[in-house]
């Protein structure tokens, strides 16, 4: 049974069922439980279920019919964004509106994680790191592409904030396929582990800014390497570039 805290009841069991969604436990075309085995499940009231049920409906997850039930009709590979717009196929300028938005609320999560975070986050924070470098070493790309998201979702909920943990879901789901593919790609591999272990070195000296600063080099390193790859510009390495000038400006004020 999957048991949860009391406290922000729906947003962790909207963050449980979609995870389910996402990893295929909830396939596309399945009706989901009765609300009210939902809610022995997780140990919740039907409301909650019917609050989390809700949200996942509006973001395009889910879909409600009297004497049928709640039917899944889609999930994170297909992209589904329907709350923020219809952006599901994504050009160069859509691409730099989601990482834009990215880099707001992964900045944002990591100024309160700076705060909030405890030895055992730190420590669950370092396991996941550990795992990525056995990825690596077993030339598993698609392990460590599931490690590297498990890291940064692990960063949202260290910052002890669900609504912006929320948003980053559906903010990976846009950018779905270009992290796939990013984080496949063997240099990506490499240099990720370096900097995820310095954003964590920063965390633990509860310094925000650098930890910020070295999240920003990290993706324009990203960047860069794709856009190497693909053999032309996606306009990422230009807003990571501007986002390092703004610590390049705060350094000098």
């Amino acid at each position: 049974m999957s048991r949860i805290r009391r406290t922000s009841a729906v947003d962790e069991v909207f963050l449980l069922i979609q995870d389910k969604i996402h990893r295929g436990e909830y396939s596309v075309g399945q009706v989901l439980p009765p609300q009210k085995n939902l809610a022995l499940e997780y140990g919740v009231g039907a409301s909650t279920i019917r609050e989390a049920l809700g949200k996942l409906a509006m973001l395009g997850y889910l879909s409600a019919k009297q004497g049928v039930g709640t039917t899944v009709i889609s999930n994170s590979s297909a992209g589904q964004v329907s709350s923020l717009g219809q952006y599901i196929f994504l050009n160069s300028a859509e691409l730099v509106h989601f990482m834009e938005a990215r880099i707001c609320l992964e900045r944002a999560a990591l100024r309160s994680a700076a705060f909030k975070a405890t030895d055992e986050d730190f420590a669950r924070l370092e396991a996941i790191i550990g795992e990525q470098k056995n990825a690596v070493e077993l030339l598993d790309s698609a392990l460590f592409s599931r490690h590297d998201k498990a890291f940064h979702m692990e960063l949202m909920t260290v910052g002890r904030n669900p609504i912006l943990a929320q948003y980053m879901c559906i903010i990976r789901d846009g950018l779905f396929s270009f992290i796939e593919e990013a984080t496949r790609m063997e240099k990506v591999m490499s240099s990720s582990i370096a900097f995820h272990r310095e954003i964590l070195k920063h965390l633990r000296e509860r310094d925000s800014l650098r930890a910020e600063k070295t999240l920003v080099e990290h993706l324009w390193d990203v960047a860069r390497i794709v856009e190497d790859n693909l053999g032309h510009e996606t306009g990422l390495s230009r807003l990571f570039g501007r986002e390092l000038l703004s610590f390049a400006c705060l350094n000098g004020a």
